[in-house]
């Protein structure tokens, strides 16, 4: 017998106790003062333990476990059977451990993060064998499924090493561990990766530095000051797949929750070099352009969530941009970065436009803009926007995305590099696009990126050197060439919408830096202003953003010219802007009554404007009276249902203007009153009525002798409301000097006794004009329910004296003598009587042996509710049998023949009974 069977023999009694116990013996003896030097005992209740124990550890007795193998790991250098016993328990420690409780899994929570802590220490402590068999432990119960139930579960297993020290320990590793554990560390990090939380944790440690340094074979020789040389087909980049799936993994949770970015460390140069390495090898590799496109991604997400990296410095920035150029044969500036072999795939299609979004990104980095200017990357972008068909291997819609792209990017670089865009022919090139691409749907897709490109240039050019160049260009007569082919367009579908958006948007920053006036905007006005007012019936709803546009063409362009106007005017303008007005939703309105105010300057406006009348009769003040209604519910102005005023210290007040000056938040300086005059129609109607009461009183008085449109028979409501809009100013001044003393509350300002007098006179003068506005709403309201009683009165006075009892009869006879004469009546009843016969036909069990016999048949005509008295001798010696609801096949009406005889020689007319009717036939 062997020495181990003699241990187990005097250790036999351990075997009769269960696994927690003997554990727990196992741990007292291990660490006793006395007994902690027995080594043979000590295998001898290890070795036990592990053979009653080979399906597993029970959960409640880990913290045990975690002391055993605690003490087997500082022991097992100099004792070889310690060495054994470790090896053993770990290969146990990796299958999942028991339950005994369903609560278990509660209960011993702090249990189990401590054990995955405990194996992360492990793996920092241990030696390199061991350490294989820890990552092998961690790696089994991160990974492998339950196949009973009294396992824990993957789910609980993977939380608690979430929640313990697991993940930091194996984010610091990823910069320290040696060559031989490093590739067995990446699967678990992209188990632990896939929870927030673990992610967080991992990002702490630096992970992304230490991922990204260990992409070069030789970094170690390099670190960390030494940029590695230029890739060739026979170096390798290590575990590119694995390193690229965490890395991910990292840059997806640091875009959800940029806060974390807070204190964390930049991608050093170092590292940014290995991905510059990683960029290269595989921008030349003939088999790598999945992973050129990854590594491209990665490098374009880093320069968005780390844009003080050294990107510029470290020449990955400069590697990124001369790919642009790939697309032709340009000659390239000197580089240390070979050129990339391009075909046409989709991988290369992804490439080119992951290259062309991280170009902007660049012109935001700390030296970017000398880099594009370096290597000429406006001209570049130009070439490729010039020549749509070029390069021939990308198909058609690749290439029209790639442009797409190019004018994207194009948009954004000009605004810096303004002297490189004219100096290559940028706004000629621009419009010479506009010319080709409006034809087809691609043709369209790119000219609203082209268009859109013009708009956001025009916007941020404060020098005027591009306005200059496209007006030198002719670009205003080609913009309005554009507007004038769009007519021709059967309808107006979404692409064409945004065109025209831009290219009124873009005519009216040019017109207002040109010092020539085109006579054609006003024609071309004026057509599109009739286009909208009459849509075609399969058009797409309007973009109320083009109406804006549109009215800020005119406004800037046509209003605001002495020449113009006048034409505008005459042309019948002024009303198209009112049907406008009418037919569009509040923003559209208040951009055409703004447009409108301006236009009354004019005194030759108002005879066109207090002569126009739109659908359903309205005319010009019930319009602006009921755009004032509608501006009102929408600021929330306090009215009660009859719309009077609720409030009269602050009739005009809507809510979030009360809040601003009544909430006790008030700002200092602040002036709520004044917005409210921002963005709103209700200054404009005043300003409307004011010119036609004061100042071209007299032109209105005098075109309405002529026309008689203009009155003032307004409803009740609109009485009321032209109260407010009437009174407008002087209720908005009230307003301002309430704002006035409430300021000087907050900084306990006392005016002079005069001041304070001054204001409270015009408080005061402004509370009761608001009340005397009520008062007489109140008024306007009682003569309306008055005149309505009137009319009423009048109404039932004309009812009682109409003959209305005799018109009713009347009307009776009529419908009767209709029903018995015209053909329409008497047809509709045969119709009617077909449909009851055959009604009653599905009801009885032997319908399909009677014979229908319709009155058509038979040559009659039913009179229904009628009777009718025929004195005749032959009628009263007829005798006739009763007659069936429907005649069956052989009729059963027998007649004497004498009464047939004399039937078929009369000439007086006889009268059969059948179906409830009476029918009337003569000579039958």
């Amino acid at each position: 017998m062997n020495e181990e069977n003699q241990r187990l023999l005097q250790c036999s009694y351990s075997a009769e106790k269960n696994p927690s116990e003997l554990i727990r013996y196992i741990v007292t003896l291990l660490e006793h003062r006395i007994t902690k030097n027995d080594k043979d005992r000590h295998t001898g209740m290890i070795l036990n333990f592990i053979q009653i124990s080979q399906n597993g550890f029970l959960i409640r007795d880990l913290a045990y476990i975690i002391q055993t193998i605690g003490v087997l790991s500082e022991n097992h250098h100099d004792n070889d059977s310690f060495k054994k016993c470790l090896e053993q328990l770990l290969n146990i420690c990796s299958i999942p451990p028991l339950l005994t409780l369903s609560s278990d899994i509660i209960t011993f929570v702090p249990d189990m993060q401590e054990f995955f802590s405990f194996l992360g220490c492990l793996l920092v402590t241990m030696k390199e064998d061991t350490r294989k068999s820890v990552l092998t432990v961690v790696s089994n119960l991160l990974k492998n499924h339950a196949e009973q139930k009294w396992y824990a579960s993957l789910e609980f297993r993977r939380s608690a090493a979430g929640n313990s020290q697991l993940p930091e320990i194996l984010g610091q590793l990823l910069a320290s561990a040696d060559d031989q554990i490093y590739p067995d560390l990446l699967p678990l990090l992209i188990i632990l990766t896939k929870n927030c939380m673990n992610t967080h944790k991992i990002i702490k440690t630096d992970a992304l530095n230490s991922l990204l340094r260990r992409i070069e074979p030789t970094w170690r020789q390099r670190f960390p000051v030494t940029k590695p040389e230029r890739p060739n087909a026979e170096n390798k980049i290590n575990h590119f797949e694995d390193t690229f799936v965490i890395i991910c993994s990292l840059l997806d949770h640091l875009e959800k929750h940029r806060h974390d970015l807070d204190g964390l460390n930049n991608i050093d140069r170092f590292s940014l070099w290995n991905l510059q390495y990683a960029f290269q090898f595989y921008s030349q590799s003939q088999v790598g352009y999945l992973n050129r496109n990854n590594v491209a991604a990665l490098i374009l997400r880093m320069m968005n969530l780390f844009p003080e990296s050294e990107f510029v410095v470290s020449g990955l920035a400069e590697d990124i941009v001369i790919n642009v150029g790939k697309l032709y044969s340009f000659r390239e500036p000197r580089t240390s970065f070979t050129s990339i072999n391009q075909t046409a795939t989709d991988e290369d299609y992804n490439y080119i436009k992951l290259i062309l979004i991280s170009i902007p990104i660049i012109a935001k980095l700390e030296g970017g803009l000398r880099i594009l200017e370096r290597v000429r990357i406006i001209y570049r972008l130009l070439r490729i926007i010039s020549r749509p068909g070029h390069p021939a291997q990308f198909p058609k819609a690749h290439g029209c995305v790639i442009q797409i792209f190019c004018w994207d990017v194009l948009k954004k670089l000009v605004p810096f590099l303004e002297e490189e865009f004219i100096e290559n022919s940028g706004p000629h090139i621009l419009l010479e696009c506009m010319k080709v691409n409006n034809l087809t749907e691609e043709g369209l897709t790119i000219l609203v990126k082209c268009l859109g490109a013009i708009n956001y240039m025009l916007r941020l050019d404060h020098k005027g050197i591009i306005i200059n160049s496209i007006l030198y260009n002719d670009g205003i007569s080609i913009l309005l060439s554009l507007c004038e082919n769009f007519l021709t367009y059967p309808f107006f579908n979404d692409p064409v919408q945004q065109c025209l958006k831009k290219i009124f948007s873009a005519i009216t920053m040019l017109c207002q830096f040109s010092t020539r006036e085109n006579p054609q905007v006003v024609p071309l006005a004026l057509k599109y202003l009739r286009r909208f007012l009459s849509p075609e019936p399969v058009e797409t709803v309007y973009d109320n953003r083009i109406l804006i546009c549109l009215m800020d063409f005119i406004w800037e362009i046509i209003v605001k010219s002495e020449n113009l106007s006048p034409v505008f005017i005459k042309e019948g303008g002024v009303h198209l802007m009112l049907d406008i007005v009418q037919v569009f939703p509040f923003p559209v309105q208040m951009i055409t009554l703004g447009a409108l105010v301006d236009l009354c300057e004019d005194a030759h406006c108002i005879p066109y404007l207090i002569t126009w009348m739109g659908k359903q009769k309205v005319k010009l003040l019930p319009l602006l009276m009921s755009v004032f209604r509608e501006e009102n519910e929408q600021l929330q102005v306090k009215m009660d249902y009859r719309g009077r005023i609720e409030d009269p210290k602050c009739p005009l007040m809507g809510k979030y203007q009360w809040n601003q000056t009544f909430n006790g938040q008030k700002k200092l300086h602040s002036n709520p009153t004044i917005s409210d005059l921002f963005l709103s129609a209700r200054p404009k109607i005043y300003a409307i009525l004011n010119l036609l009461n004061e100042r071209y009183q007299e032109v209105v008085e005098l075109a309405n002798e002529q026309y008689q449109t203009f009155n003032d028979k307004l409803s009740a409501k609109d009485q009321m409301t032209m109260l407010l809009a009437d009174n407008f100013l002087a209720l908005k001044f009230g307003e301002a000097w309430k704002e006035v003393e409430i300021e000087f509350d907050i900084i306990n300002f006392d005016p002079t006794q005069t001041d304070k007098k001054i204001m409270s006179s015009l408080l005061m003068r402004a509370e009761k004009w608001g009340e005397y506005l009520k008062e007489t709403q109140s008024k306007i309201l009682q003569r309306h329910y008055e005149n309505e009683m009137l009319e009423e009165q009048k109404l039932y006075v004309k009812i009682g004296e109409s003959c209305i009892s005799e018109a009713l009869d009347a009307v009776t006879e009529l419908k009767y003598i209709a029903r018995c004469i015209e053909r329409m009546f008497r047809i509709s009843e045969k119709h009617k009587q077909h449909n009851q016969i055959e009604r009653s036909l599905r009801k009885l069990p032997c319908s399909e042996f009677l014979h229908r016999t319709y009155l058509s048949e038979i040559r009659a005509t039913p009179v229904f509710n009628l009777t009718v008295s025929v004195k005749s001798n032959i009628i009263d010696e007829q005798k006739e049998e009763a007659v069936t609801p429907v005649s069956p096949m052989e009729s059963v009406i027998k007649f004497e023949r004498k009464s047939q005889d004399k039937i078929r020689n009369s000439e007086e007319p006889i009268l059969y009974m059948k179906l409830g009717s009476i029918f009337y036939s003569k000579g039958h």
